[in-house]
């Protein structure tokens, strides 16, 4: 069974991001999927550059992620980092510390049905979004 997760930039957050010398903003969405009793650990991670027109429609940009699990409880984290920024203060002193938001969860992907061709899909609803730009 394959897993599908999608993690969506929306345009306010697009608005947000710090921009390059070009005016292009570089991401990257990692996602970490754990299966039942952290048997099995699947890793994926994809770089990707935002421009202004990707907020033109109001969608945002979709990154999706297909990961290879059996059925049972699954552990998600998923985590989006701004590689433009760079965290200021004095404990980051001396390090390259970039902007990210981090989000965990447990999902329960069910047993394949017959005859049926769909793979579960993850969303999280946004009131579990962190505040500020990364939302």
């Amino acid at each position: 069974m394959v897993l599908q997760l999608s993690l969506r930039v929306p345009p306010s957050t697009i608005e947000h991001v710090i921009r390059d010398a070009a005016g292009d903003a570089r991401l990257r969405a990692s996602a970490r999927v754990r299966s039942r009793f952290g048997a099995r650990t699947f890793e994926s991670s994809q770089e990707f550059t935002l421009s202004a027109a990707d907020s033109a429609l109001g969608q945002g940009k979709v990154v999706v992620m297909r990961f290879a699990v059996a059925p049972g409880p699954c552990q998600i984290t998923a985590r989006m980092t701004d590689l433009n920024s760079k965290r200021r203060g004095l404990i980051y002193s001396g390090r390259e510390v970039n902007e990210s938001v981090e989000i965990a969860g447990t999902v329960d992907v069910p047993p394949p049905l017959l005859n049926s061709r769909h793979d579960p899909s993850v969303t999280w609803p946004s009131s579990h979004s962190p505040s500020g730009p990364w939302m």
